[in-house]
């Protein structure tokens, strides 16, 4: 099982180390060709084949003619000197004429194309690549396309980076190309891109291709940002995500520089130094911004240590961008670059120690963040004119994304499958506790769940106190072992109670073999589970594997009234009970079925809540004093659920016994002896008839005292 539950983790990560060979393939293809479309220029000599023009954009890739420190014109170009420039790259440190190129000056460069006959006559067109920092672009004697102006000196020139389709009609097989360019403002000058040439239709759709690359990255950059952003803002523990939206962002941000550079098509009023800006700002914070991400992911991997340094390098970086014109901010990549170089190494070193630990998604990681180091280093290849390249960063750190993507949905597949297992477990506990405190209890307290109820919480509200005891249960007790015992208490609980559930009722606590249970509605649902008790235990023959010789027998208690509920006990050992005379009042009735021989007893107040209290068999039994009450209390003997016969004989006598209470209570006591004694003629076994005898015939004979009311002081529980 545990071999089977890995399986889908590592198809995952070898598909994913699958895409990144396939990936590392595109980006060594990239780096390693010089001139994908195989067409170069010769000692400033292109020979353009018609199939090359016409099907392609092709680039104006190799050897053009390159004059440094001068503005030449299309005719005044020196011709023959024999110096060359190998495009596309930055001038910055070629070895020209014995010296090396700084980054800042000026230089011109001439392309000689010869097409194949009639190809002339075509509607053609170059797309120009963003240049640092300004040039100017002549066909044959004429001024095609500018960005920014070209000028000798940093006063006299203006920077831009913006690309352009330029749609030409030479006219003629034999095409002159010349190039001015200036750059007073960057740390590196030059062609860095390739110049393109081909049909309009093949121009434009190469330029739309690209943007809609660009536009595609930018936007899968910059949804997920927002997304991780918002992510972090509903959940502000996982920092992980703000800091990994953060880096989508400023990559977003940077991507609109990249390719045909968007960000000037979008923001045409925007200057050379605002793009600028942005764009060394989002380089500065993505370094730092990537190692906090993998420093809270992987914790304990990172050295804070080299977090503080890393944030003091970003920060000078971005500090220095703001503050400082292009001129100046710009020499600080070389050493950025180094310092990113030594950071890759740190991560490198920080997602193995996670793969080495097994730390959850530690493998996806660092497959998605080896292609991104890849390609970082790709495009980090092609600044440093060491190879001629398209941008790849921002694909790789789609790339990336998508790893973290995966790794965000194997954690929410992990967190919903650890949800649903809490769910199952918290169902199974609330199953549980719902055993020790039901679901209506909590309802009662006003509480949703067993894990808001606190130590003291009750409520006050009138209910129906329903007490059962087994008759003579002390004596059948010791007639079992003590497993057989609770096996016999478990077994009629498990009978008896259905009827109190089934009736709306609910068990408050269990007393040894008593019941004390609660009803919410009419007191008629407790006299109706007390009727179905009454008949159902009548057929128990067994109970617990304890046979029976003569019918079980058990006393109910029903009294209707104001009570409290709530929860007692310590902090560390709580239950739920109810405290009010209402609870002791029908513990004290079901103890008076003993004395008069009955099986269920309601009182007056109970009876009297009843919409149809006739719809029950039932005869009034008197008055009693309940011990510990100083008020009579009516009761009444419920005569369903009796043995047929016994019924029968109550509900006949009924009359008779009803009048010598009446007799009873007028002092009438020689009446009402001979109304009880006509009751006893019928049926002998009736207790409370023999008790009113007993008591009629003492107060005949001694008397009463004048406060006397009629009623029995029951002392007994």
């Amino acid at each position: 099982m545990n071999a089977f539950s890995h399986y889908p983790n590592r198809l995952i990560t070898g598909i994913f180390i699958f895409i990144l060979v396939c990936g590392s393939g595109i980006v060594a293809w990239n780096a390693l060709s010089t001139n994908p479309d195989g067409v170069l220029a010769r000692n400033g000599r292109l020979d353009l084949p018609a199939d090359k023009l016409l099907n392609t954009a092709t680039p104006l890739d190799g050897h053009w003619a390159f004059a440094w420190g001068k503005l030449y014109g299309p005719r005044s170009f020196p011709a023959g000197d024999g110096a060359y420039m190998n495009l596309p790259r930055t001038w910055n440190g070629v070895l020209h004429n014995g010296e090396r190129l700084p980054a800042h000056g000026v230089a011109t460069y001439q392309l000689s194309i010869f097409l194949e006959p009639g190809q002339g006559g075509r509607d053609l067109a170059f797309y120009i690549p963003f240049m640092h920092s300004s040039y100017a672009l002549f066909l044959q004697d004429e001024l095609v396309a500018t960005d920014g102006k070209v000028g000798p000196s940093y006063d006299a020139f203006e920077p831009s980076a913006r690309t352009r389709v330029v749609p030409v009609s030479p006219g003629t097989d034999t095409l002159s190309v010349t190039l001015q360019v200036a750059n007073f403002a960057y740390s590196l000058g030059g062609v860095w891109q390739s110049p393109r040439l081909g049909t309009l239709a093949n121009i434009q759709a190469h330029y739309d291709r690209q943007l809609a690359f660009d536009l595609f990255i930018f936007g899968g950059l910059f949804l997920m940002s927002i997304y991780h952003i918002a992510l972090y803002f509903f959940r502000r523990k996982m920092k992980s995500n703000l800091y990994f939206g953060l880096l989508c962002f400023f990559l977003a941000i940077k991507n609109l520089f990249t390719g045909v550079a968007f960000f000037y098509t979008a923001f045409p009023g925007a200057t050379y130094e605002t793009g600028l800006k942005l764009i060394h700002i989002s380089i500065f914070a993505t370094m730092l911004l990537l190692w906090l991400f993998l420093r809270e992911l992987f914790k304990g991997e990172f050295p804070l240590l080299v977090t503080r340094l890393l944030a003091i390098a970003s920060g000078i970086g971005i500090l220095a961008t703001l503050v400082f014109s292009s001129r100046v901010y710009s020499q600080l990549m070389l050493p950025f670059w180094i310092i990113s170089g030594i950071m890759v190494l740190f991560i490198l070193r920080g997602i193995y120690l996670s793969v080495s630990k097994n730390k959850e998604g530690a493998l996806l990681i660092l497959a998605g963040i080896l292609f991104f180091i890849l390609t970082v280093l790709h495009d980090a290849a092609i600044d440093f004119k060491l190879i001629q390249s398209v941008y790849l960063a921002g694909a790789g750190f789609f790339l990336f994304i998508f790893s973290q993507s995966l790794l965000l949905a194997k954690k929410f597949t992990n967190s919903f499958r650890k949800v649903e297992n809490l769910t199952e477990d918290l169902i199974s506990t609330n199953r549980s506790f719902s055993r020790f405190v039901p679901s209506e209890y909590l309802s009662f307290l006003n509480k949703s769940s067993i894990l808001d109820v606190a130590l003291g919480d009750s409520m006050q509200r009138d209910m129906t106190v329903f007490f059962s005891d087994i008759r003579s249960y002390t004596s059948l007790s010791e007639l079992m072992s003590p497993t057989t015992n609770f096996a016999f208490i478990n077994d009629y609980f498990g009978r008896v109670v259905e009827y109190i559930h089934s009736n709306e009722g609910q068990v408050n606590q269990y007393l040894g073999d008593g019941i004390l249970a609660l009803f919410t509605g009419s007191p008629e649902n407790a006299i109706r589970a007390a009727i179905e008790i009454q008949r159902d235990i009548a057929d128990i023959k067994e109970l617990g594997g304890f046979q029976m010789t003569e019918p079980l027998r058990t006393g109910i208690g029903i009294h209707s009234g104001p009570l409290i509920l709530g929860m007692m006990g310590t902090d560390k050992r709580m239950t739920p009970s109810v405290i009010s005379d209402t609870v002791n009042t029908a513990s004290r009735i079901e103890g008076l079925t003993k004395f008069f021989g009955a099986q269920i007893i309601v009182s007056g107040p109970s009876l009297s809540k009843i919409e149809d209290p006739h719809q029950f068999d039932f005869r009034f039994l008197g008055k009693v004093t309940v011990k510990g009450k100083v008020d009579s209390l009516n009761i009444y003997e419920i005569l369903d659920g009796l043995p047929e016969t016994v019924r029968a004989m109550k509900v006949g006598t009924r009359a008779d016994f009803e009048a010598g209470l009446n007799f009873y209570f007028e002092r009438k006591f020689y009446e009402a002896r001979a109304c009880f004694e006509s009751v006893l003629e019928v049926n002998p076994d009736d207790l409370a008839a023999r008790i009113y005898v007993r008591n009629s015939e003492e107060y005949f004979e001694a008397g009463v005292a004048e406060e006397w009311a009629g009623a029995l002081k029951m002392e007994l529980k």
